[in-house]
């Protein structure tokens, strides 16, 4: 039993530090948590993008005033190099959302919820089981015949529930474990977005 809320705990911790990686502002975390509750989305830019844009508009403002029109094409190519930067952020934001982290909230939200209600309820049927036993034991010799039926229907919807909890138990613990084509999506969408903002800095360095 202690190895599946093992699993359930590890689930939970890696989706808490997996969602601070993704959105590090806890403010928009609960925003986001919120508009999904309702179904609604919200396009945020990234502070990449930001600030890209922010570049972007400074260069041209220095074109503008300046009586050569280019000394702030330098300032614009980094601009771009920011936006890419940061629409490739925001789309391993939505990938990850999408992927790794609707696994793991269904992970919680099934088999590791299913497996802490079982083993609830192999609690109730243990201590049932043990009022009975006791009942039977205080109760005066010509009348503990009375309670073996009892007995003997709490003992087997006890060894019922020790196996339906041992089989939901061994699912999660499974699933938990069985977990390597998520994570191997996870690093993909990483990788891709390495190398998209790789690219970006190398394009933006060779063109200033």
């Amino acid at each position: 039993m202690k190895e599946g809320e093992k699993r359930r705990n590890w689930a939970v911790s890696i989706l808490e530090q997996l969602e601070n990686v993704i959105q590090p502002n806890p403010a928009l975390r609960i925003e986001d948590l919120i508009l999904r509750g309702m179904n609604r989305e919200k396009v945020r830019l990234s502070a990449n993008e930001q600030l890209g844009e922010s570049m972007d508009r400074i260069s041209s403002l220095i074109n503008k005033n300046s009586q050569y029109g280019s000394s702030g094409d330098a300032l614009k190519k980094c601009a771009m190099a920011q936006v890419e930067i940061g629409q490739s952020e925001r789309k391993l934001q939505e990938t990850v959302t999408s992927e790794y982290i609707k696994w793991l909230r269904s992970y919680i939200a099934s088999e590791a919820k299913l497996a802490k209600q079982e083993r609830e309820k192999l609690e109730n049927a243990r201590l049932d089981l043990d009022r009975i036993k006791t009942s039977k034991k205080r109760a005066k010799d010509n009348k503990q015949h009375t309670f073996d039926q009892s007995l003997k229907d709490a003992e087997s919807a006890f060894n019922i529930q020790c196996e339906t909890t041992r089989r939901c138990l061994q699912e999660s613990i499974d699933k938990f474990d069985s977990q390597k084509e998520e994570l191997k999506k996870l690093l993909k969408a990483q990788s891709e977005h390495f190398r998209v903002c790789s690219d970006a800095v190398e394009s933006a360095l060779r063109a200033i």
